[in-house]
């Protein structure tokens, strides 16, 4: 009896480390791969490989604190290319500018759909917002602490905007 037991413990033992690996792997890797626009390096998620669409996200880890190295005014591409593949730029996801304390300005797209939860937050020089084309949907916080916005535009497609306080 006692080899069965601690062959089971060697198996969880196993199962867990193998486990643990695999979160360490996914934190790691925030994104799929990044590219330089205007100067910048900015990073994607493929949303999906099919539809090849992509949406903007964060380097690294949310959690590690460090400023996003973005700086001026940026300009997000509609379209990025990865290998052979080009993806349509369809949203920004969760805090994928939060604290880039540089970043002045930011031009997105038409095809944009979406900005995701604290997408700028805390994003203290931030003063000029360009929505190129169709209406956005926004998540909870997107320009939370952005102290400095004095100037927002809005593509002709616009007819409403739906704000949540």
């Amino acid at each position: 009896m006692t080899n069965g037991r601690k062959g089971d413990r060697s198996m969880k033992a196993r199962t867990f480390i193998l486990g643990l690996m695999s979160v360490c792997a996914v934190e790691l890797a925030a994104h799929d791969f990044s590219a330089t626009v205007d100067g910048q390096r900015i990073y994607f998620n493929v949303q999906s490989e099919q539809a090849r669409t992509a949406v903007v996200t964060y380097a690294g880890s949310i959690a590690d604190g460090k400023e996003p190295a973005i700086s001026g005014v940026v300009e997000i591409p509609a379209k990025v290319r990865h290998g052979k593949v080009v993806y349509e730029v369809v949203g920004i996801g969760a805090k994928a500018f939060a604290h880039a304390k540089r970043l002045k300005g930011v031009v997105l797209p038409a095809g944009m759909r979406t900005v995701g939860d604290f997408a700028f937050e805390a994003c203290d020089s931030l003063a000029q917002v360009v929505f190129s084309g169709t209406p956005v949907t926004f998540g909870q916080g997107v320009f939370f602490r952005c102290t400095a916005i004095r100037n927002v535009t809005l593509g002709s497609d616009w007819i409403t905007v739906n704000l949540t306080m």
